[in-house]
């Protein structure tokens, strides 16, 4: 299931709007509303949705600040539909990568339309992404994994076998390394340690978050419904909505 985030100043038109797409598209999960730029920023970074519908005059920051913060923020943001009622920021939207503008009022025959331009670069995201993927496992097949990881902690610099490694949580300019001997801290990001462990051992389940599977005790839903791993130590680790797919056959 597709999600998406609906954000505009104007209630009226955010009901319209998901009124509109569950009529064109009830597929669609919407996971959050935003009625301001700084909310539709800090919801799009916690759904981490594949749209984004997003009202080009917000309050600060406007749409457009908006889509380039997400644009900058996230290695893979989602696709953005802008809504405006003026005509004269179709450039800039596109410079934004938006797959699409919709003028208000809405119009359902232009709303379908733009839900079949959003469709086809999903699916060409997919693909890409699929192609990445594709060639980062031949690369990683050739690669020697990394075994040991150099760490600090008040008492200084050790280094720490992965195997012992529960969980990476980035946090800041920092990576906290869980391990069966207590927490470390580490510079490498988040991104550079998955490049350089076993993705047979180790897993991304959130943009922030990277776990040994070999410590997973169990996954299922926190007190908030939101799926989580639960570490064979008592760490309980959220999954985004992106990478929860991954443990629906466990």
């Amino acid at each position: 299931m597709t999600t998406a985030v609906l954000a505009d100043d104007e209630a009226i038109i955010l009901h319209h709007l998901r009124r509109a797409l569950a009529e064109v598209w009830p597929e669609l999960d919407i996971v959050a509303t935003a009625s301001n730029g700084q909310n539709t920023v800090k919801e799009v970074l916690k759904h981490e949705p594949e749209v984004l519908f997003v009202d080009i005059r917000m309050p600060a920051p406007d749409g457009l600040e908006v889509a380039s913060i997400i644009n900058s923020e996230m290695s893979c943001p989602p696709v953005i539909v802008f809504l405006t009622a003026y005509d004269e920021y179709a450039v800039a939207a596109f410079e934004q990568n938006a797959v699409d503008y919709l003028l208000k009022p809405l119009d359902r025959d232009r709303l379908e339309d733009t839900v079949k331009r959003i469709e086809q670069r999903l699916t060409q995201k997919n693909d890409e992404q699929a192609e990445v993927l594709n060639a980062i496992k031949s690369l990683r097949g050739e690669q020697h994994f990394r075994r040991w990881l150099e760490v600090s902690d008040r008492a200084g610099v050790r280094m720490v076998n992965v195997a012992d490694v529960i969980a990476c949580v980035a946090e800041d300019k920092y990576t906290t390394v869980h391990t069966n001997r207590g927490e470390f801290l580490i510079r490498t990001s988040l991104r550079q340690l998955e490049e350089q462990l076993s993705p047979e051992m180790f897993r991304r389940v959130h943009r922030s978050a990277l776990i040994n599977l070999h410590w997973l005790d169990q996954v299922a839903p926190d007190e908030d419904n939101t799926l989580a791993c639960t570490m064979t130590n008592g760490l309980q680790v959220a999954v985004s909505r992106r990478f929860a797919s991954q443990f629906k056959p466990m």
